[in-house]
Formats: structure tokens, sequence, C-alpha cells
């Protein structure tokens, strides 16, 4: 009887130690998806920044280099 207490004893350490494992590394976890959305967030903004989406294909259309050869003669 004072035998089987024991095993249960170490397997609850066991599992005690597994569980703070486990909750450590789920909050490892949850660092790095907060950063990376951060780091989401950021990279986002700083395309925005760069270029803005509501006159980035204006730009790309007006470009000299795309306009035809016609009309670069004519100007």
């Amino acid at each position: 009887m004072l035998s089987r207490l024991q095993e249960l004893k170490k397997e609850e350490e066991t599992l005690l130690r597994i569980k703070m494992m486990l909750q450590e590394q789920l909050n490892r976890l949850k660092v790095i998806a907060t950063n990376l959305k951060l780091w989401a967030a950021c990279y986002e903004r700083m395309l925005e920044d760069f270029i803005p989406i509501s006159s980035a294909s204006a730009n790309i259309c007006c470009s000299p280099a795309l306009a035809s050869p016609h009309q670069n003669r004519q100007s």
C-alpha cells in the first residue's frame, strides 16, 4: 500500500513538471505570436507608407518607362 502511494506521488510530481513545462512553452508561443502580429502590422504599415495603395496603380500606369514608344516620340 505504501509503495503504491509512493508511485502515485512520483507520477503526480512528474505530471506537474510536465504541466509546468507545457505552460512555459505555451507562454513562449504566445509571446512569439504577439511579436509576429506586431511585426506584420508594422511591415504592412511600412508598405502602405512607402507605396500608398490608392496611387500605386496610377504611378505604375503613368511611369515613362511603361509608356508606349509612340508617346515618347511625340513628346
